[in-house]
């Protein structure tokens, strides 16, 4: 693995049945397409995009769009980071 290698997507080239590769991503503009895109081009389960523009980074709490590999799109409002953490888990298992 070369230093600028792209972690998510090497995770993802490896993974085996039955594997769930998600990532994260903090956007500025365009975040679902953005989103979209990442989620593609890295071959993830889910990604998670946090709209930077928000003032969230630094903080307890945060908020965002959770997109799965066949497009779905679901909001998460602002709430502690905690909170979402275990949110997302719960989605993700289902």
């Amino acid at each position: 693995m070369s230093l600028y290698e792209d972690l998510l997507k090497a995770v993802s080239e490896i993974k085996k049945g039955g594997q769930t590769v998600f990532g994260f991503a903090a956007e500025t503009d365009s975040v679902i397409e953005n989103g979209r895109k990442k989620l593609s081009e890295k071959s993830l389960d889910y990604i998670f995009i946090n709209d930077v523009s928000k003032d969230i980074i630094g903080g307890d709490e945060n908020e965002g769009f959770l997109i799965n590999k066949a497009g779905e799109i679901k909001r998460f409002e602002r709430e502690s980071k905690a909170s979402l953490a275990e949110k997302l888990i719960e989605e993700i298992a289902r």
